[in-house]
């Protein structure tokens, strides 16, 4: 087993490529959001209802697109409250 060596910075997870859709999808959290959009999907199959695949995939899009703006505003918010508490802490 190899003992890591606390002087050296830890490594780098996989980010996505800084395209503008890569930029889009990181303002959104994908990764966050696509785990709300599979539990609707799940949600919707367990429904005792037959399957309605238009019904299904119409929710699926507005579903993530609520999500997407929703992080979307959050991360833009974020950034105010993040600099005043960096502000305060330097006190």
């Amino acid at each position: 087993m190899v003992i890591p060596d606390p002087a050296e910075p830890p490594p780098k997870q996989r980010k996505i490529p800084k395209s503008l859709f890569g930029k889009y999808l990181e303002l959104s959290k994908f990764r966050l959001s696509s785990l709300v959009v599979v539990t609707t999907v799940g949600g919707y199959f367990m429904a005792p209802d037959p399957i309605d695949w238009g019904v299904m995939t119409i929710a699926t899009i507005g579903t993530t697109l609520a999500i997407a703006s929703a992080n979307s505003i959050n991360q833009y918010i974020e950034v105010r409250h993040s600099f005043i508490f960096t502000e305060r802490a330097l006190c």
